[in-house]
C-alpha cells in the first residue's frame, strides 16, 4: 500500500519569465542605433532568435519607420546585418 507521500501527485511549478517589449521607433528625431541596441537587448532577454527578431520588429515601428519596413519587407530575409 502506498504511503501518504507516494500517493500525492507531483506538483510542477513553472517559472515563466515576464516578456519585455522594446519602445516603439518612430524615426524622425530618434537615434536608430540607440533603438536597435535596446531592441537587441530586449530580444536577448526574451530569447528571440534572428527570425523572431525580424518577425517582431514590425510591431515596434511606427510612422515613417514602419512604412520603410513595409516597403522593404520582401528584401529582408535575416535580422543580422551583413
Amino acid at each position: 500500500m502506498p504511503t501518504e507521500q507516494e500517493a500525492k501527485p507531483a506538483v510542477v511549478t513553472l517559472s515563466l519569465q515576464q516578456w519585455r517589449s522594446p519602445s516603439t521607433f518612430r524615426a524622425p528625431g530618434e537615434d536608430p542605433l540607440k533603438w536597435l541596441k535596446e531592441y537587441d537587448r530586449v530580444a536577448n532577454f526574451n530569447k528571440w532568435d534572428d527570425m523572431m527578431c525580424l518577425a517582431n520588429v514590425y510591431f515596434f515601428l511606427d510612422g515613417t519607420a514602419r512604412q520603410w519596413y513595409v516597403n522593404n519587407e520582401d528584401a529582408l530575409d535575416s535580422w543580422e546585418m551583413d
